[in-house]
């Protein structure tokens, strides 16, 4: 049996919601790490000779630690380089998740993804939508998500079309653009004839996220615009990849959140039933075409040492590629130094490593200053 340990950084990561911000809580990014432990005791020793070294007395978390004790993280990263221990994780940027999301759900549909093609074009116009759609577009769509009105949906898909025929819009492929918005109204309108208005709405909009804050798992509901729900997919399909379609001896421990294990218990759900479309678009380092189950398990981090390491890893990226790529910050070189050591230990043909869910300027960016 493996045991995976994930824990998370960045809030939790909603974005469709009643106060909307694209502020996000100051927190743009969102991140979840998963390490792999065969021996949590050995672990958990030297997380306690890392403390005893540095003074820490509680419980280790990477909202102190990044910022008061980087060394820390330098000898955490060097041990877990040298004893080769598994490490994957998924960085979001959630203004690119949320735009993305638009753009599969009323622009660019996942019809057939079997080249990669339509990724590609979804992936271009998001990138441009991040730097020059205006906040009030975005703004809109939180609103129709939440609304869920037929009549919302066109005028929103309207107003969206109107912004790409404008002269101010400088995208080279407005014109295409803009013909696929006209297509889109035609089709929900369409549907809404066909299979009734409530009906297509459900069809075309991804569901608001809604916290499931019950214990009785039986009121999760199905959500689709949290990038921990899609980091947690994410995972799961390296993790198939990792080994080689065979994760029926995997145990995932993923840290207790009572708003959270639900939803997580229903995706895993949604995911061993194959409820992911097939039509998602290829990925060389992930499979999620899942054959067997897996186990998943909740635990209080102050707990568990795998998941006090996952939270430390996650909130190394969150921060640092945050303090480095968005604020443009000056930092000490243990940082950089702590970073480089994670870089050399990524394959970019394996599936292990940081997946990089963010604008491609931001990637290319992140990638040619430390030669992915």
């Amino acid at each position: 049996m493996y045991q995976y340990y994930l824990d998370e950084s960045g809030n939790t990561g909603d974005l469709i919601k009643s106060d909307f911000s694209l502020r996000f809580g100051g927190q743009p990014l969102f991140s979840l790490a998963c390490i792999r432990v065969d021996n949590e005791k050995v672990i958990a020793d030297k997380l306690s000779e890392l403390k005893l070294k540095y003074g820490i007395e509680n419980e280790l978390k990477s909202s102190e630690i990044y910022a008061l004790k980087p060394e820390l993280y330098l000898e955490l990263a060097e041990y877990l380089i040298r004893n080769r221990v598994p490490i994957l994780v998924e960085l979001v940027d959630k203004k690119f998740c949320l735009i993305t999301n638009l753009i599969s759900s009323l622009i660019i549909p996942h019809y057939s993804e079997i080249d990669g093609l339509n990724q590609y074009a979804r992936n271009h116009l998001a990138d441009y939508m991040w730097h020059e759609l205006p906040l009030k577009y975005l703004e809109l769509f939180n609103e129709v998500c939440l609304q869920r009105q037929s009549s919302k949906v066109i005028e929103f898909l309207n107003k969206l079309k109107d912004f790409f025929d404008d002269s101010s819009c400088n995208m080279l492929e407005k014109a295409d653009v803009s013909r696929l918005l006209a297509l889109s109204i035609d089709e929900f309108q369409s549907c809404c004839h066909k299979h009734g208005e409530d009906s297509a709405v459900e069809s075309y909009l991804p569901l608001p996220d809604i916290l499931n804050k019950s214990k009785r798992k039986s009121k999760a509901k199905k959500v689709n615009i949290l990038p921990h729900v899609h980091s947690f997919f994410n995972i799961i399909g390296r993790l198939n990849k990792y080994h080689l379609g065979d994760i029926e001896s995997i145990t995932l421990v993923h840290d207790e959140q009572r708003e959270f294990d639900a939803i997580l218990e229903k995706s895993k759900e949604y995911i061993v039933k194959r409820s992911i479309s097939k039509n998602s678009p290829p990925n060389p380092n992930s499979d999620l075409d899942i054959h067997s189950d897996f186990g998943l398990e909740f635990i209080k981090s102050d707990l568990s040492s795998g998941v006090q390491v996952a939270d430390l890893i996650a909130g190394f990226y969150v921060r640092f590629i945050n303090e480095v790529f968005y604020e443009r910050k000056q930092i000490e070189s243990v940082y950089l130094d702590t970073f480089n050591m994670l870089v050399d230990y990524q394959n970019p043909l394996s599936p292990l490593g940081v997946n990089f869910v963010l604008p491609n300027h931001k990637q290319q960016n992140i990638f040619t200053t430390f030669g992915f």
